[in-house]
């Protein structure tokens, strides 16, 4: 169900974007919804934990985040061999998902980087240290590969400047 929901929302969605049609806008919603089942069933991780840290925060939308957060957290979840599998079986290989990923959100004008995305340096460092903290609650404790709060700063660095995670 995941990957059917994976695979239709990365064709429908950048068509539906660009030509607003009925029918492009009917699959993005049902691969949604299929999307929406797969999240009960399986649960959430990391990027909706820091989607709810920073849009509790700042004045972005949680869909927003969530969309800048994904590219980062699976380079970070592709460090599981299990989830490396999971990304590959998607593309040639889990890097090209990731870029595959990357180059949606371009196609869909989505901030590659929450400075991108208007927050400013000052904002988003004042209070890290809770930011990391919220960040690590929730649905972060369900994410298949376990998270520090070492990690998490580095995440949510990277994901400001939009820099690449090191490996």
């Amino acid at each position: 169900m995941a990957k059917g929901a994976i695979e239709g929302l990365i064709k429908y969605l950048p068509i539906s974007y660009q030509e607003k049609t009925v029918e492009s806008r009917e699959k993005v919603h049902h691969y949604q919804s299929l999307a929406g089942y797969a999240f009960d069933n399986v649960g959430l991780g990391v990027a909706h934990g820091i989607a709810h840290a920073i849009g509790g925060k700042f004045d972005l939308g949680h869909g927003l985040i969530n969309a800048i957060a994904l590219p980062y957290v699976l380079q970070y979840n592709s460090s599981s061999p299990i989830v490396h599998e999971k990304l590959a079986g998607l593309s040639r290989d889990a890097n090209s998902f990731i870029t595959a990923i990357q180059k949606m959100n371009a196609l869909l004008h989505i901030p590659r980087s929450f400075a991108q995305a208007g927050i400013t340096k000052e904002q988003f460092f004042s209070d890290f240290d809770e930011l990391v903290e919220n960040s690590l609650k929730g649905s972060t404790r369900a994410n298949p590969v376990a998270v520090s709060a070492e990690d998490m700063a580095i995440l949510l660095t990277s994901m400001y400047e939009g820099s690449e995670l090191c490996d």
